[in-house]
C-alpha cells in the first residue's frame, strides 16, 4: 500500500510493508502404507502462497512439529520418516512472505507393517504313473501366498525351471509333459507381492516304461439285508492299481445300472432300498483304472432276508 509523505516533498511516498493475508489449505487427507509411509493430499485455497509448511504430531509429541517446507501450488507429500504401527496426525499451513495462514484441518493415519514373503511349502511328494505322468502334492504352510510356482528339473536340465503356476491354497499338480523311464525332480515355491518363499524340499519320480494293465477283479462279493431298508456289500480288493470301484445293481431280471462310485481301496458299500418284501436285488463291483475295468462275481439278496 502506498501513502503520501506529508513532509517537504509532496511527490515522495512510503511503501506499506504489511503482509498480505493467505488462505488456509483445506481437505487434508492422510493415508498410511506398509513401506512404511504416509501420503498426504490437500486443497490449495490461496493464489499468493509461496510455501506450504507440513506439521506433524507423532507418538510422544506434545504438539505439532515442523516436518517440511514445500513449494507453492504443491498439493501432495509423502512422509517416510514414520514407524509402522504408530499414529501420526498432520496439519498444513500456507505462507506468503512473513504471513502464515491458519492451519488446515487435522488428518491422522497409521502406516502398516510391510508384508512378508510366504513360508515355504512342505511335505512335497511326487508319484509317477505310466500314462506317463507325475502327480505332485504338498502342504500349504503359509496364509498369505497369492500363488504357487511349480519347478522341475528334467534329465536335460542343470537347474530347476518353472513349469506351472497354480492359485493360492492349491496343493496338487499333475505333470503330464514327462517321458517314461526318465527321472523328474520337483520343487514348489510360494509367492506374494512381498516376494518368494524359499523352495520346498525336492521330490523325484520316474514314470514307469510299462503300459498300464487292467486291475484284477474284486472277489468274494456278498450282499446282506440289514433291515431298515439297508443293503450292505462287501468284497475283497485283489488289485493294487485300481483308481476306483463302480457299483452296479439290477432288480429282479432287469439290466444292471450303475448306482455309485467309490475310491480305490474301499471294500464296502451300503445303500438304502425301499423295496417290497421278498424282492431280489443283485450287485456287481467293477475295479477300474485308465487301462480298463474288471468285474466281480454277482451277489444277490432279497428284501427281508439273505440269499445263500
Amino acid at each position: 500500500m502506498l501513502t503520501t509523505n506529508p513532509g517537504a516533498y509532496a511527490d515522495t511516498y512510503v511503501i506499506d510493508m504489511a503482509p498480505l493475508a493467505v488462505t488456509a489449505p483445506s481437505s487434508l487427507e492422510s493415508t498410511g502404507f506398509p513401506d512404511p509411509r504416509v501420503d498426504l493430499s490437500w486443497r490449495d485455497n490461496s493464489n499468493n502462497e509461496d510455501a506450504f509448511e507440513v506439521l506433524r504430531q507423532g507418538p510422544g509429541d506434545p504438539s505439532y512439529r515442523f516436518v517440511a517446507y514445500l513449494g507453492a501450488n504443491t498439493t501432495l507429500y509423502q512422509d517416510f520418516s514414520v514407524i509402522a504401527g504408530d499414529l501420526y496426525c498432520y496439519q498444513l499451513v500456507a505462507h506468503s512472505g512473513t504471513a502464515g495462514s491458519a492451519p488446515s484441518n487435522s488428518s491422522c493415519a497409521t502406516p502398516g507393517s510391510a508384508p512378508a514373503p510366504p513360508a515355504a511349502p512342505t511335505g512335497l511328494e511326487s508319484v509317477a504313473f505310466p500314462d506317463p505322468r507325475v502327480d505332485l502334492s504338498w502342504t500349504d504352510s503359509s496364509a498369505n501366498e497369492i500363488s504357487f510356482e511349480v519347478r522341475r528339473r528334467s534329465p536335460a536340465d542343470s537347474s530347476y525351471l518353472p513349469i506351472a503356476t497354480v492359485a493360492a491354497n492349491v496343493t496338487a499338480y499333475q505333470d503330464t509333459l514327462v517321458t517314461a523311464g526318465d527321472q523328474f525332480c520337483y520343487q514348489v515355491i510360494a509367492r506374494n507381492t512381498a516376494g518368494d518363499s524359499g523352495p520346498s524340499s525336492f521330490s523325484c519320480a520316474t514314470p514307469p516304461a510299462s503300459a498300464p494293465t487292467i486291475p484284477a477283479a474284486p472277489s468274494s462279493l456278498r450282499a446282506e439285508w440289514l433291515g431298515s431298508d439297508l443293503v450292505s456289500l462287501y468284497w475283497v480288493d485283489t488289485s493294487d492299481d485300481e483308481r476306483e470301484f463302480l457299483i452296479y445293481r439290477r432288480n429282479d431280471n432287469k439290466k444292471y445300472r450303475r448306482i455309485a462310485v467309490v475310491e480305490a481301496d474301499v471294500v464296502t458299500f451300503t445303500e438304502r432300498r425301499r423295496g417290497r418284501f421278498g424282492r431280489e436285488y443283485c450287485y456287481r463291483v467293477f475295479a477300474r483304472n485308465p487301462a480298463g475295468q474288471s468285474v466281480s462275481n454277482e451277489a444277490c439278496v432279497r428284501a427281508g432276508s439273505q440269499l445263500p
